[in-house]
């Protein structure tokens, strides 16, 4: 099969390191969509500083520039990425598909899972001794257009109910020591909340209240590294009123408990 219309692109690296506990300084020769999944990871763009990104992000790394990018001090992140070049890579840069919008700033992944399985399905086609088959450049470029459509999506382009989902996401992120009501979240989608946690479920992977859970664990790992506080204090901070229990969850996620994560992170 001869399809030259996807000529033009190579792959020269790609990876997944989970969990990766190294900042990054990239002033990069290749065009590459970088992604950190969940875990906090702190950006800075050509000395700009974006603070602590929270939940999945994506960044274009795309030459005549300078990338700084990393964990907390003494935490980790899970990162992901692929780098590209060729040809073709100037057509997107015409058309807009690797838009400047995306290389200067970070854009909130509304479906992480989505994303991260599709940059995976990438991996194999790095390095290869031949051209990528047109499924890699077809796969390059729904990560493009999955960019994208997330930063409409931020921007108020579209208000449906994936955008309504993201934004419980961002706010669970941002705040999981705070009590949700679900009920309350799938009546403002005008759903049951058995219908309510399916659709959640298909978009993160898990249902509402173990991503909450989730997130709070992550969180409790971000004070362990960089606090003095103690467990107890760090469970109710996080919202968990049984520090027992938060001692529980947190053993079964990070494979150590509490004190001994925060010895060996630091």
């Amino acid at each position: 099969m001869n399809l030259s219309f996807f000529d033009g692109l190579e792959f020269a690296l790609g990876a997944e390191t989970v969990p990766r506990t190294s900042s990054w300084r990239n002033q990069p020769i290749y065009y590459g969509i970088q992604y950190s999944h969940e875990e906090p990871m702190r950006l800075r763009i050509d000395g700009r500083e974006f603070g602590l990104l929270r939940g999945p992000h994506a960044f274009l790394t795309i030459p005549g520039h300078i990338y700084e990018y990393g964990p907390q001090k003494g935490a980790w992140y899970h990162h992901a990425f692929i780098c590209t070049f060729g040809p073709r890579t100037a057509h997107y840069r015409e058309t807009g598909l690797m838009a400047d919008e995306l290389a200067t700033a970070p854009v909130k992944i509304m479906d992480g899972h989505r994303f991260l399985a599709t940059l995976r399905s990438l991996f194999q086609y790095v390095n290869i001794p031949v051209p990528p088959p047109p499924r890699a450049v077809l796969l390059l470029e729904d990560l493009l257009l999955q960019m994208h459509e997330s930063l409409d999506l931020a921007q108020g382009v579209r208000h449906d109910r994936s955008s309504t989902i993201a934004y419980l996401e961002a706010r669970m992120l941002s705040h999981p020591e705070r009590q949700f009501n679900f009920n309350a979240e799938a009546a403002r989608l005008g759903v049951t909340l058995t219908h309510f946690r399916r659709v959640f479920r298909e978009t993160y992977g898990i249902p509402p209240r173990q991503f909450l859970i989730r997130c709070r664990l992550q969180r409790a790992a971000e004070l362990l590294t960089t606090t003095t506080r103690s467990v107890k204090e760090i469970a109710d901070l996080c919202g968990f009123a049984n520090s027992d229990y938060f001692t529980r969850l947190f053993h079964q996620k990070f494979k150590h408990p509490p004190h001994i994560f925060r010895a060996r992170h630091n």
